[in-house]
């Protein structure tokens, strides 16, 4: 039963503290590299995702619903106040499933974050480094929500579930909220949170995608609330259960176990393009020779649609059209994870109808730590070609780093960002050091998309 005792006062205190006071020079050499990596790569995301239908129908809402301001969106002139800078960006972000995640608890905490946080920052006059100190910080918080969220509830909730906990910490963190109202903001996002479904949507793909949306706006609600008044106070991480998540706080940083998609598709179908594209390359396949696909994987993998697909999102949570893309494009970007690519590349999807997909015992047993996959292609003259077993790209192991992320927004952003603006902005955004105003950041970014 949730209560005060003297373990989640104790509990509460660490939390609190680590949220208002961690300094930048705090954090270890390697979590301060990594952040700069996020953010990066939160920029590739936001671009990319900013000529998805989704992310023009979350800023018409924004528009609609909100005042004019002076928070920039990236992909657009337009300028709102914080709460419509905040709805704009959640439906933004996460548009393509292309951002960050975190294995264990199955989920996205850049994107949540990023649409809290980067509004908040902008609108407060934070400098880079406080942005990217807020950024840790609400990594740190937000992962550990997650798991605490997932052990205490026993069913897998979508990541605005945990991501409003976070973008609640960030957003305090960033206008240097006092105790009181930080312990009530981070109340009212616990409380609040989405409790979304994932594998709804996960087996029927709309526009609800992983609650990031709802997390991000009812975070920085709860921030705008507990400054007015509104109390929360007693939040999940304080409960008996939480305990050693919060011991490592300060100690121990998850930020260290994300992920980074390379691919617009669900993680759990990411790992089957990456065997295609080792077959298609390895034995110079061309998508005329290929007579049957098979798929082994994990159990949650299987259960991506495998429909052919007439939306973007649909497209990313499938197992099958990926793959598809991937065989006969030689890469999967967010071109191939379009309306129009779909309406008018009947050959990838009609690929589909040649691929079948099981689950492996093997595979299922380590998920979610890790998440695997085999393809097996049939030639039309009889010929077998069988993959490794494979992960998907950007896994922690892998040490992501700017050539890394350098590379994937050439293939993602390149079709409409400038490659000299991709290395001008990732040169100022690997300098933690950067005193650009992040406003002009934005205006950066925007005008070199007009440009393209």
């Amino acid at each position: 039963m949730s209560e005060w005792n003297a373990q989640s006062l104790a509990a509460a205190d660490k939390i609190e503290q680590f949220i208002l006071h961690a300094q930048w020079e705090d954090f270890p050499e390697e979590v301060r590299r990594q952040a700069a990596i996020c953010a990066m790569d939160l920029f590739d995301v936001m671009i990319c995702c900013s000529h998805t239908q989704m992310a023009k129908n979350g800023l018409r809402l924004a528009q609609e619903l909100f005042q004019h301001g002076a928070v920039p969106i990236v992909g657009s002139h337009m300028e709102l106040n914080y709460m419509g800078a905040v709805t704009a960006y959640a439906y933004n972000i996460n548009a393509l499933d292309i951002d960050d995640g975190h294995n264990l608890i199955k989920g996205h905490p850049g994107a949540v974050l990023m649409a809290g946080l980067w509004p908040a920052a902008i609108q407060a006059g934070a400098s880079y480094k406080e942005f990217l100190t807020a950024l840790v910080i609400g990594y740190e918080v937000a992962i550990r929500a997650g798991e605490a969220l997932h052990k205490y509830y026993k069913y897998y909730h979508g990541t605005g579930s945990w991501g409003a906990f976070g973008v609640a910490a960030a957003v305090c963190r960033i206008l240097k909220v006092d105790r009181t109202t930080l312990s009530n903001a981070l109340g009212i996002a616990d409380y609040q949170g989405p409790i979304a479904p994932i594998m709804r949507v996960v087996e029927i793909p709309t526009m609800n995608k992983d609650a990031v949306a709802w997390g991000a706006i009812t975070g920085a609600m709860a921030v705008e609330a507990a400054q007015r008044g509104i109390t929360g106070q007693f939040y999940n991480l304080l409960e008996p259960g939480s305990q050693d998540m919060v011991d490592t706080l300060g100690k121990e940083y998850e930020i260290m176990n994300l992920y980074f998609k390379y691919f617009p598709c669900c993680r759990w179908a990411q790992a089957a393009v990456v065997c295609a594209l080792n077959l298609r390359k390895k034995h110079s396949l061309s998508p005329s020779e290929i007579e049957k696909v098979y798929i082994r994987t994990f159990k949650a993998g299987t259960q991506l649609s495998s429909v052919k697909p007439n939306l973007c999102d649909e497209a990313q949570y499938n197992m099958v059209y990926p793959l598809c893309a991937a065989l006969c494009e030689g890469m999967f970007t967010p071109q191939q994870d379009s309306e129009e690519y779909i309406r008018t590349h009947s050959d990838v999807v009609n690929m589909m109808d040649i691929v079948e997909f099981a689950v492996d015992e093997e595979m299922e047993a380590k998920f979610p730590r890790k998440r695997y996959a085999q393809v097996e292609i049939v030639k039309k003259n009889g010929e077998v070609l069988r993959s490794e077993i494979c992960e998907p790209w950007g896994e922690p192991e892998d040490h992501v780093d700017v050539d890394w992320i350098r590379k994937k927004f050439l293939d993602a952003s390149g079709a409409y960002f400038p490659t000299e603006a991709i290395d001008a902005l990732l040169e100022q955004l690997s300098d933690p050091e950067n005193t650009a105003d992040l406003r002009d950041l934005v205006y950066f970014v925007n005008g070199a998309m007009k440009r393209r």
